[in-house]
């Protein structure tokens, strides 16, 4: 028998707008990688908020998410660049919010009631229906492995994709 090589380039898991913002994410590696076609499906763009106190932050991003809720979304994640920084966003959640987080750590089953807090790292392979994607104090740089895990982190959603940071850079986005 013989073999043959496809490239798989049909995303079915985001919708177009959000795909059109990750793909400018994955074109700066520059490695000449196909462009992902999301299935015809729509959502409202992603949208940028930026940082205010972190007892601002908490308070917008628990409002935002009690909306998600309210539209029907059933599963909601913020994600974080590392675990450090998504043990201080598990953190203030405990401080400033009465909505129950769940950290999740390697090999963890996710509990369906909690929002997720989830490190970048961990995110491959996971997806919910929203993303609060939240830079506190660890930003991606322009490197491969930041530039992939960015990229990851923007194709979780299915719905709705926001990102929360100190400005749009700390995305590598202008």
């Amino acid at each position: 028998t013989r073999a043959s090589f496809k490239t798989l380039q049909k995303s079915y898991r985001t919708t177009i707008e959000i795909m059109q913002l990750a793909n400018q994410v994955q074109q700066l590696l520059n490695m000449n990688l196909p462009v992902v076609e999301p299935v015809v499906r729509h959502s409202p763009k992603p949208s940028f908020f930026m940082t205010n106190t972190k007892k601002n932050d908490i308070q917008t991003i628990s409002k935002m998410i009690a909306a998600f809720y309210k539209e029907g979304m059933k599963t909601v994640a913020v994600i974080g660049k590392t675990n450090k920084e998504c043990k201080k966003i598990a953190k203030l959640f405990q401080q400033y919010s009465d909505i129950h987080v769940q950290l999740l750590k390697e090999n963890e089953e996710i509990n369906s009631n909690n929002v997720v807090v989830v490190s970048s790292h961990l995110a491959k392979g996971l997806e919910f229906d929203a993303v609060i994607l939240y830079a506190i104090d660890e930003v991606y740089q322009m490197e491969e492995l930041d530039i992939k895990l960015l990229y990851v982190s923007m194709t979780r959603p299915l719905h709705r994709l926001v990102l929360f940071g100190p400005n749009l850079s700390a995305f590598l986005l202008d």
